[in-house]
């Protein structure tokens, strides 16, 4: 979905300051830059500093947010498995959910699901 954006990834940023109807983003090994938009994709208790200054009210939300940790795993399969569908059924007691991995767009290889 962002191959025709100016994207950059694996960047740690350390602040986000709103200027003119753009944004600047700072931090490590990052050139001051006036960017149109900034996605914040980490847990929310560490989205909590980026938005301080400049929404304080999201900032406290985000900061009192309670992450449950969770295990994750992707399995591939040689044969098929019985669904209907790209998400297996119902939330079960130790399985919460688990879509079709190869079912995306774009990916080849083995039939996977993450579990």
């Amino acid at each position: 979905m962002a191959a025709a954006l100016d994207t950059v990834w694996k960047t740690r940023v350390a602040a986000t300051e709103p200027q003119g109807d753009g944004w600047i983003v700072r931090g490590e090994g990052i050139v001051p830059f006036p960017f149109d938009a900034v996605i914040i994709t980490v847990p929310a208790q560490q989205a909590a500093a980026l938005l301080a200054p400049v929404d304080r009210r999201l900032a406290d939300l985000a900061a009192a947010a309670i992450s449950a940790p969770c295990w994750t795993a992707i399995a591939a399969i040689d044969s098929p498995v019985s669904a209907t569908g790209d998400v297996l059924g119902e939330p079960r007691e130790s399985i919460g959910w688990a879509p079709r991995n190869s079912a995306k767009p774009g990916r080849a290889g083995p039939k996977a699901w993450v579990v």
